[in-house]
């Protein structure tokens, strides 16, 4: 069975098995689930052709490389690193099983059974595309655990997708207030400038409405000291 194994610092393992055509992405839908922000919602696909495993990029915002080449489409051999954002996987398949789909073409989507021989610990049911933790084994001890692998007799229905967890909603929320406060800001820096502005315009209006009362008390002062000097002939006749 065709697969992708996370291997973690700590030591332990993280299998992504899969049949026929893969999603892989960070969204619970994808048969390929894999929880890390720099990993894209719909990442990438992987599809069995002609008997060969092809991985598609699925225009990710950080890319997908294949043995640490960025590459849109791929074509995957066991052995092969996968880089999807700034996770790294492996890609195995079994001998046997990898010998059958090349001869059979492309198999029909299958529910991927968890190998008991890799099992760390009782887990709840897995979703229609196995996924589970395991410690390393050799890979003698996978082999034999795949080859007792039942067949199974019906493809599963697809189960409804999990809601998403608190960790990963967290990010687009942050996103949200962000934008929200970015927004607020702006508008309080228009108001700002609103408030300038019809402070500015009453300077204007004020020293305006100064300057006129000014220059009219200024005339009129002109215009009585204008008069008095025309009146001042007449009287000096008079007397």
């Amino acid at each position: 069975m065709p697969r992708f194994v996370r291997r973690h610092e700590n030591g332990n393992i993280e299998i992504f098995s899969f049949t026929g055509v893969a999603m892989v992405g960070r969204s619970r839908r994808n048969q390929v689930s894999i929880d890390d922000q720099s990993v894209s919602s719909t990442h990438a696909k992987v599809e069995l052709s002609d008997g060969s495993w092809t991985i598609y990029d699925l225009e990710s915002r950080n890319g997908t490389r294949l043995n640490d080449a960025e590459i849109k489409v791929g074509k995957l051999k066991p052995g092969d690193s996968v880089r999807f954002g700034k996770i790294l996987v492996s890609f195995e398949m079994d001998e046997a099983e990898g010998g059958k789909e090349a001869k059979g073409g492309t198999a029909a989507p299958a529910v991927a059974s968890k190998p008991a021989a890799i099992e760390m610990a009782p887990a709840p049911a897995a979703p229609a595309f196995g996924h589970t933790m395991a410690p390393f084994q050799a890979p003698a001890a996978v082999k034999e655990a795949a080859k007792a692998e039942r067949p199974a007799e019906k493809p599963a229905a697809p189960k409804p997708a999990p809601a998403p967890a608190p960790a990963a909603a967290a990010a687009p929320v942050a996103k949200i207030d962000q934008g929200e406060l970015k927004l607020r800001v702006l508008k309080d820096q228009v108001r700002a400038l609103q408030n300038q502005r019809l402070i500015l315009l009453s300077v204007a209006a004020g020293f305006a409405l100064t300057t006129v009362i000014f220059l009219i008390a200024f005339l009129m002062q002109r215009n009585r000291a204008l008069t008095a000097e025309h009146m001042r002939p007449a009287a000096e006749e008079g007397k």
